[in-house]
């Protein structure tokens, strides 16, 4: 998929699709940190990061999502850029298959659209890796959209980027560990001042070390990081709240495990906490 753009940041935005199963396609390509203002779809939003990474707070939930990284956004929700650096390329295209909208042919019968609803909706907020079948189809939706093709061939692309999502959704589901960060989130929300190591989270999540590989996929498919740079991200997150609200900083880089403030600010700043 090759996208051109004359300047930087560029974005593309809700031109009229022509199916009424999608409500925009855009795309973002970014070369230097965006903030993305809070704003709400009016449809599903199926984010996918090309290459580059992107953070999003959706309903007061960060979400990390790196190259080849998608999710699902309910709608009308509230999306906001969340701390680190938006920075490369991201396709957004509005998914509503409630309706076929006036005139013409259904492209769905009804049970298959509530089926599909149904699906979309069971998915929201979970970030799934995004196979190379599905970004060249969310790319080949776009490209009809703006190169303004035929509305035939608009409404078979867009049935197939349903089908390879449904595909990746199946991919992300049948994995046996798909659920299993959520003891280690806790436990580190209780630990963050850097003492865990990373196999206490690993057997948190019943994993032990000889199945470490299978603790950092889990960890990679969920947040988008590998374990160290997720204990790192969620560490500096909680320091830097406590910097907003007026906490000493020398104090809040002990609190964390951090040597003293010029580390702590360091880190913070690496990750783009700081500008």
């Amino acid at each position: 998929m090759r996208l051109a753009a004359s300047r930087e940041p560029w974005w593309y935005g809700r031109e009229w699709t022509g199916s009424p199963l999608l409500a925009y396609a855009s795309a973002h390509r970014v070369r230097t940190h965006t903030a993305i203002p809070e704003h709400r779809s009016p449809a599903h939003k199926l984010a996918i990061v090309v290459h580059g990474s992107c953070d999003l707070v959706v309903g007061g939930r960060v979400l990390h999502l790196a190259g080849g990284d998608g999710a699902l956004i309910p709608a009308q929700v509230p999306i906001r850029g969340g701390p680190g650096p938006n920075i490369g390329l991201f396709l957004w295209l509005g998914l509503s298959p409630k309706r076929d909208g006036d005139g013409g042919t259904a492209l769905l019968d009804p049970a298959e659209r509530i089926r599909i609803a149904r699906r979309l909706t069971a998915a929201h907020l979970q970030v799934l890796q995004v196979p190379a079948e599905l970004i060249a189809a969310a790319g080949a939706v776009f490209t009809a959209v703006h190169g303004r093709s035929p509305v035939l061939l608009r409404h078979g692309l867009t049935l197939c980027l349903f089908a390879r999502l449904e595909a990746a959704l199946d991919a992300s589901a049948g994995s046996p560990d798909a659920d299993r960060l959520a003891p280690a989130e806790a436990l580190l929300a209780r630990h963050l001042d850097g003492s865990l190591r990373i196999a206490d989270l690993a057997q948190a999540c019943g994993l032990g070390l000889t199945a470490f590989t299978a603790f950092t996929a889990c960890c990679r498919r969920q947040t988008g990081l590998t374990p160290l740079a997720w204990v790192n991200r969620r560490r500096l997150q909680a320091a830097h709240a406590a910097l907003a609200a007026g906490c000493d900083a020398a104090a809040v880089a002990s609190r964390f495990g951090y040597p003293d403030a010029r580390h702590l600010r360091r880190a913070l700043r690496g990750l783009g906490f700081l500008g």
